[in-house]
């Protein structure tokens, strides 16, 4: 089982230095861990800049964490971690203290994560039957496979890495197979509620607006891209793995 490291600010009112939580999901364990503002002060002090006093709490603390942390992870297991913007300070001290990488947002595009993702916000809402990709990667072809029969068209809006080679039989096979209705774009207005597929790693998207009801789903999620699609697009649920690793359900 792969585990998920997720680390976070917790609040100024927090008694302890930090917080472990653990939420095992089916595919994957997820455990979150709370860094007190008073320990992220002394974690993020270079060695030269501390007194001695904060080098022996921080190296007490990194000790702590470390035997927490290999206590919490199956042996054998894949770990990542991640870290919020407000703990990204921490990466280069992490990838230097401990043998687990961070994860990188691309690759929340790639299997298991796309199933994984889709799993996850199809318990919470059902998807409209009208689908738009932003970009397109094969680990998506899949799940569009499995769940064909519940899909009316496909829109594609393409970006820099299009696996043009596959797409155009991908979608052919879509058409004679199931009937749905596929086509290429670049620029969807709104119209009727769809369920959003986004694999660009972008920003924002001033080309695309979608209908209130739409489902957007965010395969490289970026905190402007939240932002972005809650301002501009009015009843519009977006999701993405930050989203249910920022508010898991149990």
């Amino acid at each position: 089982m792969d585990t998920i490291l997720y680390f976070y600010v917790m609040k100024e009112y927090f008694p302890k230095p930090w917080l472990i939580q653990q939420y095992p999901y089916e595919a994957y364990l997820l455990v979150r861990i709370g860094i007190a503002p008073t320990t992220l002060e002394v974690l993020r002090k270079e060695p030269e800049d501390a007194k001695k006093e904060q080098i022996q709490q921080r190296e007490e603390l990194l000790r702590v964490l470390a035997e927490t942390l290999f206590y919490l992870v199956r042996t054998g297991s894949r770990c990542e971690a991640y870290f919020e913007e407000k703990v990204k300070c921490l990466e280069k001290m992490w990838e230097y203290t401990f043998p687990f990488p961070c994860l990188r947002m691309e690759e929340l595009s790639r299997d298991p994560w796309v199933e994984i993702l889709f799993s996850c916000a199809l318990e919470q809402q059902d998807f409209p039957r009208d689908y738009l990709l932003i970009n397109c990667e094969e680990s998506v072809y899949p799940v569009l496979w499995k769940r064909a029969r519940e899909i009316r068209s496909l829109s594609l809006i393409p970006g820099r890495t299009v696996a043009e080679p596959s797409l155009a039989p991908f979608l052919q096979e879509l058409e004679l197979q199931y009937g749905i209705l596929t086509n290429i774009t670049q620029r969807v207005l709104p119209g009727m509620a769809v369920t959003v597929l986004d694999f660009s790693g972008e920003q924002s998207h001033k080309n695309v607006r979608v209908a209130a009801g739409s489902v957007w789903l965010d395969f490289h999620p970026l905190p402007e891209k939240r932002r972005y699609v809650e301002e501009r697009m009015r009843e519009v649920s977006y999701v993405s793995m930050l989203h249910f690793w920022k508010t898991p359900q149990k």
